[in-house]
């Protein structure tokens, strides 16, 4: 028997959730979107009395505490929101027999690898942010539940929201010259276009539960990727000034290299991620206009 109930984006108006709300519109696949003020996944009773209501096929849960900043101070709060409330989402999930796709992170990792990092690779974070989204994998898996995908994906871009390529380019146009961006930590740069897509299809096609890594292919540090999207648009790429993280002022341990390897993919029905070059070149006139019409908005 088809299961044909709706599907469910929980902080479904960030950057990743508003990329999901469009593929599923596309695909004609019937959902519901809620911010994370109208469901506060900290509130185990409103949650699970709206998740019972909606009884949703998929539960996606793009919620979270991602100011990695932030969490140095709020370790608390941000250990709440990544990690005992997906463990219970996890325990309403398996109790409604949906399937839960819960959104991690690279920064699981300690980056002392020099290689990008397998989905086997022990967790080993640096920073609050980390542990809160280790710690919550972990108590998710305790649950056992039967259906459960974890996608961890890194450096996420898109026209929405805040992240760093929009912040290039809104510094680039208000000429806040030279732009200093960190050259000695290599990540995994991600479209949350491309993301979304393969949330979906993954769920679509049932490729087998577990955790996968989603990002685009390839390797770059923030000031390759800085680079790119300037040269992508023919902009001056001279106005970047490449530093160490040591000379970024920040509190915050960072990993040195947070790659992620995506190899695992080979074993599915679906392909790797494109490169982040070449999602970065079909996504970054989106991001210009975006940022041209809220710029010319505070003018």
């Amino acid at each position: 028997m088809i299961d044909v109930r709706p599907w469910l984006i929980l902080g479904g108006y960030g950057q990743l959730g508003t990329a999901l709300q469009k593929e599923l519109t596309n695909r004609h696949i019937e959902f519901y979107a809620y911010s994370s003020t109208e469901i506060d996944i900290r509130d185990f009773i409103n949650v699970k009395n709206n998740l019972f209501s909606l009884n949703p096929r998929v539960i996606i849960n793009c919620a979270g505490w991602t100011n990695v900043n932030k969490a140095e101070e709020y370790e608390k709060e941000a250990t709440l929101i990544n990690a005992y409330a997906p463990a219970n989402l996890a325990k309403i999930a398996q109790q409604l027999d949906s399937i839960l796709v819960q959104i991690s992170s690279d920064y699981i990792f300690s980056g002392d690898k020099n290689s990008p990092y397998t989905v086997d690779d022990l967790a080993d974070p640096v920073n609050a942010y980390g542990r809160s989204k280790a710690f919550g994998e972990k108590l998710i898996l305790d649950q056992s539940i039967t259906k459960l995908y974890i996608f961890r994906t890194a450096w996420l871009y898109s026209e929405f929201g805040k992240n760093f390529v929009k912040t290039i380019l809104e510094n680039y146009k208000k000429k806040q010259f030279p732009l200093k961006v960190v050259n000695d930590q290599t990540g995994s740069p991600t479209c949350a276009f491309d993301l979304s897509f393969q949330i979906v299809e993954s769920v679509v096609q049932s490729i087998p539960f577990g955790i996968y890594h989603a990002v685009n292919l390839g390797q770059a540090t923030w000031y390759d990727l800085a680079k790119a999207a300037l040269e992508n648009l023919n902009f001056d790429t001279n106005v970047i000034k490449p530093i160490k993280y040591a000379e970024y002022e920040s509190n915050v341990v960072r990993p040195r290299n947070s790659s992620l390897d995506i190899s695992k993919w080979e074993n599915t029905t679906i392909p790797q991620l494109k490169s982040w070059p070449e999602a970065l070149s079909n996504k970054i006139q989106d991001i210009l206009n975006k940022v041209e019409s809220e710029y010319s908005n505070e003018i």
